[in-house]
């Protein structure tokens, strides 16, 4: 059992429902053609974009997320305390964009969700006759790791297609990640969180260049949460989105890797992730 993209529009239906203030949009599209929507929740200055489901086993980052836009908004509906924020101020001061998955076919092909009879499903299938999609697919329906298709240090880093880090035959070529940094630079947000699994690592740097108050950001986001700040190794240091806002605008920006063990992480650490990051959120 995954978190998909059915529960994704499902859940922004229930959101339209139950908080009219809540915004949602339309950014892109993915390869298969499914919608790519953000939320937005708030009308304060400052700007921030949280994003979710770069990678097809990484599908518990996404359920993190809307569950965190269900606790926000409903402390602004009810004007509750939330990390000891009042909810109703923030949203004045802070306008958050919040984008719950980026990469959906990736997450239905890991899920199970793509049907064999899709000549999508039939490429790969060809390409990799023997593999198990369920334990393995980290790209999108290409068969291009998104999180290694931005222009910073961009490397193909493996040939492809591959089910993993392949960064694809050019910066932007995937529709995914070209609809998010087209997104990016129409927000130009403060700062951006990219939400990975697994490791309770974050990440903050990008080839040893650290931006102003990156550091301090990391080091509290580390106290607030439990994770350890610390720096990518090899191929996770090169090609992400964190990577290339930072070279970009040289304004923070994040990888946080959520939970422990191996990918896919199961929706029995969706509580525990949760309680560690609904304050990183709302500190940002």
């Amino acid at each position: 059992m995954a978190y998909t993209y059915s529960d994704v529009m499902a859940d922004i239906a229930s959101f339209a429902a139950d908080y009219p203030f809540l915004r949602f949009f339309k950014f892109g599209q993915s390869v298969m053609g499914k919608p790519l929507y953000g939320i937005k929740i708030g009308t304060g200055p400052k700007k921030v974009l949280y994003v979710s489901g770069h990678h097809g086993l990484e599908w518990l980052t996404s359920a993190m997320i809307m569950s965190f836009v269900r606790a926000y908004a409903d402390a602004i509906k009810n004007g509750k305390e939330l990390c000891g924020y009042n909810a109703r101020e923030l949203a004045v001061e802070t306008t958050m964009y919040i984008v719950p998955m980026l990469n959906p076919d990736g997450i239905d092909l890991v899920a199970g969700n793509i049907p064999e009879s899709s000549p999508y499903y039939q490429k790969l299938r060809e390409m990799f006759p023997d593999l198990d999609f369920s334990t393995t697919w980290q790209a999108n329906i290409n068969g291009v790791d998104l999180n290694h298709n931005y222009n910073a240090g961009f490397d193909p880093i493996l040939p492809g297609p591959a089910p993993s880090r392949y960064g694809g035959p050019y910066p932007e070529s995937e529709p995914e990640s070209r609809a998010l940094a087209q997104l990016t630079r129409e927000i130009d947000p403060a700062l951006v969180i990219a939400y990975h699994s697994q490791g309770q690592e974050i990440y903050y740097d990008f080839e040893g260049h650290v931006p102003p108050r990156g550091e301090e950001l990391a080091q509290q986001f580390a106290r607030i949460s439990g994770y350890t700040a610390t720096v990518p190794t090899g191929t996770a240091a090169f090609g992400g989105y964190k990577d290339w806002f930072i070279k970009e605008y040289d304004r923070p920006g994040f990888t946080i890797e959520i939970g422990l063990g191996k990918n896919p992480i199961g929706f029995d650490q969706l509580e525990q992730v949760l309680g560690e990051n609904i304050c990183v959120m709302l500190y940002g």
